[in-house]
């Protein structure tokens, strides 16, 4: 299963704009973009069908595509307002709660495993209210029945996690952040 990743730092104005930019500069213009259940998002062209995954925090916005299969991409920035430890404790189970206030970097602990959780809901096309159905067998480790787990931190004016969730393995062309004025 190949992914591709796309980051812009783009205004909320122009996300519409470059995510078409986006599927037209990878596919082709001839697409239609479709919704199955829940509003998950796909693309369908004359040779076959491909997946789509959207995620927006702040200015930044990620774009996931895969002619394989299906995908889930979250992105969250680490905004040290946020009480992250009330939001886990409401959120997250007993065993994730734990591994947090374990953590050495409680921020990296909660944003790793919140952007997980929000790519696995995308992957399976649910709403991001079954947030608390979506536990981690194990926190320390990216292991999900039935999907295959990546996750990074990267900075750009400030720290962010990245998740993306599929149901096989998969090589990913991560594209570095553009910035579209």
């Amino acid at each position: 299963m190949v992914i591709e990743v796309f980051k812009f730092v783009v205004s909320p104005s122009d996300r519409t704009k470059v995510i078409h930019h986006v599927i037209e500069s990878t596919i082709g213009s001839d697409y239609q973009l479709k919704k199955g259940l829940n509003g998950k998002p796909y693309l369908v062209t004359p040779d076959h069908q491909s997946q789509l995954s959207i995620s927006h925090s702040g200015s930044l916005l990620g774009i996931a595509m895969s002619r394989d299969g299906e995908i889930g991409l979250d992105i969250e920035y680490h905004d040290q307002d946020r009480s992250i430890i009330k939001i886990a404790k409401r959120f997250f189970s007993r065993k994730e709660y734990q591994y947090i206030l374990q953590s050495h970097n409680q921020s990296f602990a909660f944003y790793k495993l919140w952007t997980i959780k929000e790519a696995l809901i995308k992957l399976q096309g649910e709403r991001i209210t079954r947030l608390q159905q979506f536990q981690l067998p194990n926190p320390q480790e990216l292991i999900f029945p039935n999907a295959y787990l990546h996750h990074e931190n990267f900075t750009y004016q400030g720290t962010w996690s990245m998740s993306v969730a599929c149901h096989s393995p998969c090589q990913m062309t991560n594209h570095p952040i553009e910035v579209i004025n």
